[in-house]
């Protein structure tokens, strides 16, 4: 083994083994040397390492030449001198590595040696002998020792070696309590341990300091600079002649190619040339010829020139977001602060808005190519969702112009099912390229919260797309009979009400019934403020007595002409008095107006992504409300937080009433009220009850399905609980069935989508907005129609119409 490990044969080493000793009866510490010349040394070895664990074992071993060795026989290689050979430097060979060039045996004569014996300073015996000789010796003495040791009462132990160890500057060496230990290599020079990681050198070529992508909005542009794409380019050039107050044009320009030259009357030889890399869709500077050798130009000249709606558009974009009602009057005001000083005319900067819209949801005219196949995909994803798209000629082979769209939700289809037989519908304008109208029908549910149903987008409120808004919701959304509408007796609406194509909109299938505020607004706007106010108290009375007192009260302190007119109106139709529970305590179309406000973004977008707009308010709107329903049956609630809030302040109402009891089994109850002593024009009444039908002679009961303070009063006599008289669509399981009876599915991505085959729709261009201002906020009431028949402007100043006096040039 040791043999191996030095890669010597055993005849030509020399092996001394070092290790530590006691001697007795004077303990002193001395190192003996050992001749390994048999396997007997070699367990002595282990002997002694067993005694001693952490005491690691040294070996010295000598290689020794040919002569010094005995039993090895020089053998003379014939051909060669048999006189010795002498060299300056010995090699030292392996396990036999092959003949050396003068004797078959020739071994180096380096002493393979882990440390000099000058390195232990201790007492140094050499015992020559075999290892057994040597190991009875030890045992002897050992016992002689033990014997002496024993007389003066001490004791041996590791400790005394430790000490040793630690005398001969050996401590680092033996480790107590530890197995094999091996010592620590030291490095033979210092250099060895130094830090050279900072001389370490890159070969590779140093990286380039500008980029040759993009502009970094600092430096003069370079040949070989390179851009994504054209408009990137031409981005960047009006942010390059803006920082630096130059104005460019462009000379040439083509889907390959453009070039830019400077545009100063004052020589200048600034150019730029750049075309479309081959193979690429990247755009090179190939020629580039700067920087300006002219002067700076002035800031309106310069923001004149250069700054245009698509450049405008890239700034704007953050500050528009998703709020595309940003008036344009704020955007102006923004380009100003970026610009320090320089207004954008109205109509550049509305361009720039309609950029940023078409570039967040899609090309106009692709829009309404695209919608086709989105309705298509609407319905697959959603089933049960009904559309209709109406096109007309265009005159172009395999492409149609748009005409009007209906759509109403699967999951709105089946709510309405559950919900009360009340429609309310009304129109609001778009706003964007186009022009046009987005029609909106909606209900209310338990919470007297809005659902809507149905929408269609038309080129205006006339009687044509009215009638065929309506025709649609009765053939894809409800054919349920006693429906009530709610309008604000729009022109058309009322028009086609009256034709005898309406016929599924008039009794006994359908009730038309006006907006209260709308009325009151008209009386307001032709006759003051008192008036529109008493006409909508008149209104909204109850009962047929009160209502009568307060018309002819009307009549006393207003004229004999409104009185007429409002004799001349349908009862029915405009007050609840004669209203007959139709309503179910809806006064006006205020929730198809509130929808249109939450829509109200949808109007600047493009047709499509109205559609989508919708889709989506409706979803989580969906989603809300179910969440708010199930919230209120968890707290034990089974009627709606609205019907309850109603319900306790007339039952509160019922503790003073008195109730005479006419006929028992029939349900027929007489009920007084007291004297209300706050106001005089209230209590000391007397109504009659009929539990049987339900009603109530002060006509609450039946417009709003919920008990009256009469019919509580009753309830409490005869020892019957109210809200048994409660109508089922303010029951919260009927709002959840609303909500949660069809649920939204989600539309696939638009790779998914499947292809048209049908024309290319393409927009009205009738339609397109013209110049101007377009109106944004606007309130339908009975004065429409005057404001729309009104004459054209003439202006006061030079008698011609379609201006003002204001805007006259003259």
């Amino acid at each position: 083994m040791i043999s191996n490990a030095a890669g010597l044969p055993y005849n030509f080493m020399k092996i001394t083994y070092r290790f530590p000793s006691i001697r007795f009866p004077n303990p002193t510490y001395q190192h003996v040397a050992l001749d390994i010349r048999d396997n007997t040394g070699v367990d002595l070895i282990f002997v002694v390492h067993g005694e001693i664990p952490g005491y690691v074992p040294i070996l010295f071993i000598e290689s020794m030449s040919v002569q010094a060795c005995p039993g090895i026989v020089q053998e003379h290689l014939p051909g060669e001198s048999s006189q010795p050979q002498h060299y300056d430097n010995e090699t030292t060979f392996g396990d036999f590595p092959g003949q050396c060039s003068q004797y078959r045996y020739n071994y180096d004569t380096t002493s393979f040696q882990g440390q000099s014996s000058a390195e232990f300073p201790c007492h140094d015996t050499t015992f020559h002998g075999s290892a057994s000789q040597l190991h009875d010796e030890l045992i002897q003495e050992e016992h002689e020792g033990s014997d002496e040791e024993r007389d003066e009462g001490s004791e041996s132990s590791l400790e005394d070696v430790d000490a040793a160890l630690e005398a001969d500057g050996l401590e680092d060496d033996y480790i107590d309590g530890q197995g094999n230990t091996i010592l620590a290599h030291k490095p033979p020079c210092p250099m060895y341990m130094q830090d050279t990681w900072s001389n370490i050198i890159d070969p590779s070529p140093p990286m380039p300091t500008r980029s040759h992508l993009g502009w970094d909005g600092r430096s003069e542009f370079f040949e070989g600079q390179l851009f994504s794409s054209k408009d990137e380019l031409q981005c960047a050039m009006k942010k390059f002649c803006m920082a630096r107050n130059y104005v460019v044009k462009t000379d040439k320009s083509s889907p390959n190619l453009l070039s830019y030259k400077c545009n100063n009357k004052t020589p200048c030889e600034w150019r730029l040339r750049a075309s479309i890399k081959a193979n690429s869709d990247m755009w090179k500077v190939t020629k580039y010829t700067g920087p300006h050798s002219c002067l700076a130009v002035n800031v309106t000249t310069l923001y004149y020139t250069m700054l245009d709606a698509r450049y405008m558009a890239n700034e704007m974009t953050e500050i528009i977001g998703s709020n595309f009602s940003t008036k344009i009057k704020t955007l102006q005001l923004f380009i100003k602060k970026l610009t320090e000083g320089y207004m954008p005319s109205y109509s550049k900067t509305w361009a720039a808005k309609q950029l940023v819209i078409s570039r967040q949801h899609g090309d106009w005219d692709l829009s309404h190519a695209t919608l086709p196949v989105f309705l298509q995909v609407l319905e697959q994803a959603n089933p049960g969702t009904r559309s209709l798209l109406l096109y007309k000629d265009s005159g172009l082979p395999g492409c149609a112009t748009f005409d009007r769209l209906f759509w109403a939700f699967a999951p709105a289809i089946e709510g309405f099912k559950h919900s009360r037989s009340v429609i309310s519908v009304d129109g609001t304008f778009l706003t964007g390229r186009y022009k046009g109208t987005l029609l909106v029908a909606v209900t209310q549910d338990a919470e007297n919260q809005i659902m809507p149903i149905a929408f269609a987008i038309v080129e205006k409120e006339d009687r044509d797309n009215w009638g065929w808004f309506l025709t649609c919701i009765r053939h894809f959304v409800t054919k349920r009979q006693g429906l009530c509408l709610i309008s604000d007796r729009h022109s058309g609406l009322m028009s086609w009400l009256e034709d005898d194509s309406a016929y599924d909109w008039r009794p006994p299938h359908a009730y038309h019934r006006y907006c209260l505020r709308h009325l009151g607004s008209n009386y307001h706007r032709r006759f003051g403020k008192l008036v529109g106010k008493e006409v909508k108290v008149c209104a909204m009375e109850c009962q047929k007595k009160k209502f009568k007192a307060k018309l002819t009260r009307l009549k006393r302190f207003a004229n004999e002409l409104i009185y007429q007119e409002l004799n001349l109106l349908n009862k029915k139709q405009w007050t609840f008095a004669y209203d007959g529970g139709r309503r179910y305590g809806s006064e006006t179309t205020n929730c198809s107006e509130s929808f249109n406000g939450v829509v109200k973004e949808a109007r600047h977008l493009p047709i499509m992504a109205t559609v989508m707009f919708t889709f989506y308010k409706c979803v989580e709107y969906f989603d809300d409300r179910l969440v708010q329903s199930m919230d209120t049956k968890a707290k034990g609630n089974h009627f709606s937080l609205y019907a309850k809030k109603k319900y306790d302040h007339w039952r509160e109402n019922a503790v003073g009433h008195n109730v005479i009891v006419f006929n028992r089994a029939a349900g027929l109850f007489e009920v007084h009220t007291p004297i209300n002593r706050t106001s005089p024009y209230k209590g000391n009444n007397k109504h009659t009850v009929d539990l049987t039908n339900k009603t109530c002679t002060c006509n609450k009961i039946q417009l709003w399905k919920i008990p009256c303070s009469h019919v509580i009063a009753v309830c409490n006599k005869m020892h019957i609980d109210p809200l048994d008289y409660f109508g089922k669509y303010w029951t919260v399981d009927t709002t959840i069935a609303m909500y949660g009876s069809l649920s939204f599915k989600p539309l696939p991505d638009q790779a998914y989508w499947p292809s048209y085959d049908g024309p290319r729709i393409l927009p009205d261009k009738e339609r397109l907005r013209g110049r101007g201002r377009p109106k944004v906020n606007r309130i339908r009431n009975e004065m429409d129609d005057l404001i729309e028949h009104q004459p054209p402007q003439t202006c006061s100043k030079c008698g011609q119409q379609g201006h003002n006096k204001r805007r006259c040039g003259k």
